[in-house]
């Protein structure tokens, strides 16, 4: 079972059209969509020292693509989930 999305096609279709009529527009357009999708993870990031949630960078637009990403450590499994071990023992139980 997966997530199926839809309307990307006529997504890029319309970038394409607007960086033909305006260049850069593109661009600009992905920067901003890049820092609001930034600011948003960050707010939805668990705090307990805060690094995660001030890890989170965005990069700059290549052949029309972004990417919004944290090199923390543990990013990953709080992301994913991770096994639970108290006192150097698994319990069991997945968080």
């Amino acid at each position: 079972m997966g997530i199926e999305f839809q309307g990307f096609d006529e997504l890029e279709k319309k970038l394409a059209e607007a960086e033909k009529k305006l260049p850069g527009a593109r661009d600009a357009f992905l920067l901003q969509e890049g820092e609001l999708l930034r600011g948003k993870a960050a707010e939805l990031s668990p705090v307990d020292t805060g690094r995660l949630r001030m890890g989170w960078q965005r990069s700059d637009v290549h052949d029309g693509r972004i990417e919004v990403y944290d090199n923390v450590s543990y990013a990953a499994h709080q992301e994913y989930g991770h096994r639970v071990k108290v006192h150097g023992k698994f319990t069991g139980r997945f968080t």
